[in-house]
């Protein structure tokens, strides 16, 4: 079986008629991460690059600046546990969650208030090339083509995907993300971030601390990332479907064909 994906039966159900199968689903587990010695969170997630998710997480929940902050992470799948020792062992951990709107229950403990400085505008890019990104994502990953019900982030230059990272919750793909680029060296600001799934305030306040440009959806943005958005110098588009897109926020980053 491929890694992040389990085999369950069930009776599958066609034209009135019924079958004992085995379906491929997506797999979903606890994964409680203890730094310097006390419990932090739990995270639901997906097995998969789980030193990415850690690491993202960490910084950005501020907890870490860098990735040298982290001078031991070892994982323990078979437990559900990931140990996390950073270099400061006087660090105060933050105490006061917030329970987000992600997918298989997202926490933060960041300030969604909107005081954050606005990106710089660097990253111009076509509408059609914007899409062609979208389908290049849609299609990669090591679980594409084996299970449903996933979400696939993506991080780009706007010429090649740089980072890709998939996830049983939307918000877990940002972190990997995040945490992939920190571990390979490659820089975040200036990028683009593409998304599966929907933008809600906690994914948008994750590209703002990683001084991303523009954050492209298959999906809707929630009510409180738009205003975040603009606040924050984002480029904010949903529903990047074949020859369409919704544009909120800054639609300036963007280079449209000459009219005919």
């Amino acid at each position: 079986m491929i890694e992040g994906a389990i085999s369950v039966p069930c009776i599958q159900v066609r034209d009135h008629r019924r079958e004992h199968v085995e379906r491929t689903v997506i797999e979903e587990t606890p994964l409680a991460l203890y730094v310097n010695g006390h419990e932090l969170v739990t995270l639901m997630c997906t097995p998969l690059a789980v030193e990415d998710l850690v690491i993202g997480f960490l910084m950005g929940e501020g907890i870490i600046g860098r990735l040298e902050d982290v001078v031991l992470l070892r994982a323990c799948l078979d437990e559900g546990l990931v140990n996390v020792r950073l270099a400061r062992p006087e660090v105060a951990l933050p105490q006061r969650r917030i329970l987000t709107s992600g997918c298989s229950g997202g926490v933060t403990f960041a300030d969604l208030s909107g005081a954050r400085m606005p990106v710089a505008v660097s990253l111009h890019i076509a509408p059609a090339r914007l899409v062609e990104l979208m389908d290049q994502m849609q299609h990669s990953g090591p679980l594409h083509g084996h299970v449903w019900g996933l979400h696939t982030s993506a991080l780009s230059d706007g010429d090649t995907l740089l980072a890709v990272a998939q996830d049983v919750g939307r918000h877990n793909t940002i972190d990997k993300i995040w945490g992939q680029c920190l571990r390979r060296g490659i820089a975040t600001e200036g990028r683009l971030l593409l998304s599966t799934g929907r933008i809600s305030s906690e994914m948008l306040g994750k590209a703002a601390r990683m001084r991303v440009e523009l954050v492209a959806s298959r999906t809707s943005p929630t009510s409180l990332s738009v205003p975040l958005a603009e606040a924050w110098g984002i480029t904010l588009i949903g529903y990047v479907r074949g020859q369409r897109m919704d544009v909120y926020t800054h639609p300036g980053r963007l280079v449209w064909p000459p009219e005919e």
